[in-house]
């Protein structure tokens, strides 16, 4: 009775009332219903789409871990990559990494 006096738009205390039960028990016992039964699980597909999708998620860590690779190499002097992220590869393979002033 709850469910069908909720689901024809009830309100919680008015709900209560019919059934002589707490409006606790009324939100627990809708709520059950609502998202614990099998033919209502499907409730998750609804709503706003994903932003990214799968294949655009496996992309992006795909991309990730290609620019992880290329800035974490310890064999690399620390100022070459910093020059790659500032000014970018075409500026490096035009001049070459910088130079180490004598010191």
């Amino acid at each position: 009775m709850i469910i069908g006096f909720r689901a024809k738009g009830g309100s919680i205390s008015g709900t209560g009332n019919f059934v002589n039960c707490s409006r606790a028990a009324v939100v627990k016992v809708y709520r059950a219903w609502q998202y614990g039964t099998i033919q209502n699980q499907r409730r998750g597909t609804c709503g706003a789409p994903r932003a990214i999708d799968d294949r655009g998620e496996q992309r992006l860590w795909r991309c990730i871990r290609a620019n992880r690779r290329a800035t974490d190499r310890p064999d690399e002097p620390r100022g070459y990559q910093e020059c790659i992220l500032n000014n970018g590869s075409a500026n490096v393979a035009a001049h070459g990494p910088p130079q180490q002033m004598p010191g």
